[in-house]
């Protein structure tokens, strides 16, 4: 079942690996063992690294955190290099179904923040059990910071902590008013708050290993949100969001590399304001 679950998010990243990150040089005088990109390569302390690499479930989930270790394991032995985790989830009042269809408990039991200023602590120490087997299985972590989707909490649930209640809405797709959902990337309070999960991530010591994660070259790069969308015409707001969180990762950790995480890929203009994203 691990096996199957492993490959068939391999196929999706392996496939675009390659594109990930912004194709121009980053990382140049990073640490030895970080990756590094020059070009459309990926590099670590200047030999080309080429890998496969899948999503794993290792995060929420009480059995998926029991068998965090065999998941690991099990992507190593196959030949996986790349793991990509979320260290996101925002609970709060009201948790139960997002356009009708029942949460997991994992948000309930296991999220990162369940308000403005509650954080949980124990999510962070998974995150810091998760890098440190990755480590010891030769792996390197994507780690994803936010999620566009309600289920997880999302961009709804910071719009709903600075006031902002109807970007929720059962009666659109996936339970999101994406007009007003764009707010997220423009409102100064929701902004703020997503600046504090990014700080408390990239600036935490991992309590397992003791390493700063600026300074762990097990982490290959952080992705800023999990399929961003932008309303049609409307994408320079979103692009004016990557750039400035960007630069705030760069500000507290200088040489790992930066995701956007934006959705769509099948359109040509799809491309195009892809590929313009990953230019900042």
């Amino acid at each position: 079942m691990i096996r199957r679950v492993i490959f068939g998010a391999a196929l999706v990243i392996a496939a675009s690996a390659a594109l990930l990150f912004v194709l121009k040089e980053r990382g140049r005088n990073a640490p030895r063992g970080f990756v590094t990109t020059r070009g459309a390569r990926f590099l670590i302390d200047g030999e080309t690294f080429r890998f496969a690499g899948a999503n794993v479930a290792v995060i929420y989930g009480d059995e998926e955190r029991e068998r965090m270790t065999q998941t690991l394991n099990e992507a190593a032995r196959e030949g996986l290099r790349v793991v990509r985790v979320w260290a996101f989830g925002e609970s709060g009042a009201g948790d139960g179904t997002v356009a009708g269809v029942a949460l997991n408990n994992w948000l309930r039991l296991h999220p990162f923040r369940r308000g403005p200023e509650d954080w949980n602590e124990e999510a962070f120490v998974n995150l810091d059990h998760v890098i440190a087997e990755a480590a010891r299985n030769n792996l390197r972590v994507q780690i994803c910071l936010c999620n566009w989707w309600r289920d997880t909490g999302g961009v709804v649930r910071y719009l709903r902590w600075v006031g902002i209640n109807d970007a929720a809405d059962d009666t659109r797709p996936f339970g999101i008013n994406v007009e007003r959902a764009m707010l997220f990337y423009t409102n100064e309070d929701a902004r703020k708050l997503y600046r504090e999960h990014v700080a408390k991530i990239v600036t935490r010591r991992n309590s397992v290993t003791g390493v700063f994660y600026r300074d762990d070259p097990t982490i290959m790069g952080y992705e800023l949100i999990n399929e961003a969308q932008a309303a049609t015409g409307r994408w320079e707001e979103r692009r004016a969001w990557i750039a400035e969180m960007s630069r705030y990762i760069k500000s507290l950790d200088p040489y790992h590399l930066i995701a956007p995480g934006t959705w769509g890929y099948r359109t040509s203009w799809e491309r195009r304001e892809w590929l313009l994203d990953h230019e900042r």
